[in-house]
């Protein structure tokens, strides 16, 4: 079903959000000691920054919400408060970056699997028929 999504296809009935949201870990003495110390060294010692991290996936048809996934980890990752440099992980880290690509295909099975996106492609091949139901079929798992 999501085989031929555009976001430049006007009217697009069917849409797709992916965002990603962190809860910092409650400051506790490690956290503490970790930006004192790197504020105590100018930024030479690593700040630790910890908490939960959460993909989040939302499927919605017609405006309509069909299936909402949230795939959580907690991480941690280091960084200098001098450096300038800009995080191009999004404040992810590498270990994170890799742990949401996997959430990917987390989704697609569970889209796969879920009732109401099975419904739904049913309905698709019913009013398109099987020219439609190829380009609307759900993702199988490699």
């Amino acid at each position: 079903m999501l085989v031929n999504l555009s976001k430049e296809a006007p009217g697009s009935p069917i849409q797709l959000f992916i965002y990603h949201t962190v809860r910092p870990a409650h400051v506790d003495a490690k956290n503490f000691f970790s930006g004192l110390a790197a504020v105590g060294t100018l930024g030479l010692s690593p700040v630790v920054m910890s908490g939960e991290h959460s993909m989040h996936y939302e499927l919605l048809v017609n405006g309509q919400k069909v299936l909402r996934r949230e795939y959580t980890a907690n991480l941690s990752r280091k960084e200098y408060l001098n450096n300038k440099a800009a995080d191009t992980t999004h404040g992810l880290g590498p270990d994170g970056e890799v742990w949401a690509k996997t959430t990917v295909d987390l989704f697609l099975k569970d889209l796969a699997n879920d009732p109401a996106v099975r419904a739904l492609t049913g309905e698709y091949q019913l009013y398109f028929g099987t020219a439609a139901a190829s380009t609307a079929a759900v993702p199988s798992q490699h």
